[in-house]
């Protein structure tokens, strides 16, 4: 709010409201607010600033690893990742993106 002093008490209202429809974490929307105050450049903030905010990115079963070279796509183009003695793969480029 300090940030953003002009916004509205509805405003605040509506963007908590839409941050738990949005099953938001507290890490998430940490990310999202330091992200905004990094960046943000215009002089009223949307509720769609702080909502599309995301550093989510797709996870790919070996079976979808495999799909996606038989479509063409180099697997240099991914990397591995082990999540709960799992493995799956990532698409670099979706790292980059998400600031990952």
């Amino acid at each position: 709010m300090g940030a953003f002093p002009k916004m509205e008490k509805e405003f605040w209202l509506i963007l908590a409201e839409r941050i738990s429809a949005n099953n938001f974490t507290s890490e998430r929307l940490k990310q999202s607010v330091e992200h905004i105050l990094d960046n943000f450049q215009y002089k009223e903030l949307n509720i769609a600033d702080v909502i599309k905010f995301d550093r989510r990115v797709k996870l790919y079963s070996g079976k979808e690893f495999m799909l996606m070279q038989m479509q063409g796509i180099h697997p240099s183009e991914f990397e591995k990742r082990v999540i709960d003695d799992i493995f799956y793969w990532v698409k670099k480029v979706d790292l980059l993106n998400a600031g990952l």
